[in-house]
Order: C-alpha cells, then sequence, then structure tokens
C-alpha cells in the first residue's frame, strides 16, 4: 500500500510509509491501546442481560428493580447497576412522569445508545429512580443461568 493510498484510508499522515502499514494492519491491544475498551465480565453462575448489538454483559438480573418502563423505543428496564457502560453529559428531559436530569448510557463494547441514567428526579415521588438506569428492552438479551452453565461446559 502507498504512502497516499494509506493516508487516504487510514488518515495517518505524519507516519513514515512502513509504521503506518504496521499501524494499520496491527491488531488492538486493550492493554496498550486506551481506545480498546476493557469489558468486565460478570460470574458464570449467575443470569445476565446482554448488549444485543456485541453482547457485552449490562447486568445481572437480580439487580433488575422494574419492568414496567418506557424509553424512547418501547418498553424498557430500571437496573440498580449496569457493567461495561458510560454515560454522556447530563441533560434536563422531559419524561412521562415529568422532568428529570439524566445522562445517555451507552455499551463501551460497541457505543451503542441503551437508554438512559437518572441523576435526579426533582419530584420526591421518583426519587427512587435516582442513581439508577434504564436499559431500553430492544437493545437488550436476556441469557438465563442454565444457558451460561451449559455454554461454559460446552453443552451448547
Amino acid at each position: 500500500m502507498s504512502t497516499s493510498n494509506l493516508q487516504a484510508s487510514t488518515g495517518i499522515s505524519h507516519y513514515t510509509s512502513a509504521a503506518a502499514q504496521t499501524l494499520a494492519v496491527a491488531p488492538l491491544d486493550p492493554l496498550t491501546d486506551p481506545s480498546v475498551p476493557i469489558l468486565h465480565a460478570l460470574p458464570s453462575n449467575v443470569a445476565v442481560y446482554r448488549c444485543a448489538t456485541c453482547s457485552a454483559e449490562l447486568t445481572v438480573q437480580d439487580e433488575l428493580v422494574s419492568r414496567a418502563f418506557s424509553g424512547g423505543t418501547g418498553p424498557a428496564y430500571l437496573v440498580r447497576t449496569t457493567i461495561n457502560t458510560y454515560t454522556g453529559p447530563k441533560a434536563t428531559k422531559q419524561l412521562l412522569t415529568g422532568k428529570h436530569i439524566v445522562s445517555p448510557l451507552y455499551c463501551k463494547g460497541c457505543q451503542i445508545e441503551l437508554g438512559w441514567t437518572y441523576h435526579v428526579a426533582p419530584d420526591r415521588t421518583q426519587k427512587y429512580k435516582e442513581h439508577k438506569s434504564i436499559l431500553e428492552e430492544v437493545r437488550l438479551f436476556s441469557e438465563s443461568e442454565k444457558d451460561r452453565m451449559a455454554s461454559n461446559s460446552g453443552l451448547i
């Protein structure tokens, strides 16, 4: 690959041709490259919710508070904690239950928006949502403890 073709395809312009070619084809190492996310794994003996796009583990089913929520795409779950996620900037949003300060919640594995995290709920009847997250059902799939145990033992 010529330097000009490499520049056009990768946007790399300040490396020598050989160095740029090595950089362009070298696999990304999560231990040395901060742009590669390090995903955390949950114990194999628990039922989990995963990202429907990249299969990153997001939370255990025991962290589920309620399935009776609505997200931007339809049904959603309120959960206490998540892993392998990050939040965007906080903003005040008018939701079905009033104004809340929330931030979008993204998957670290694929950067898809999963839902949002509640930071402040001004109405005292909504305070239980604070510091919890909404995961939109369409962005998830559930893996039962039985499925995980069978998968880890090589049965499926």
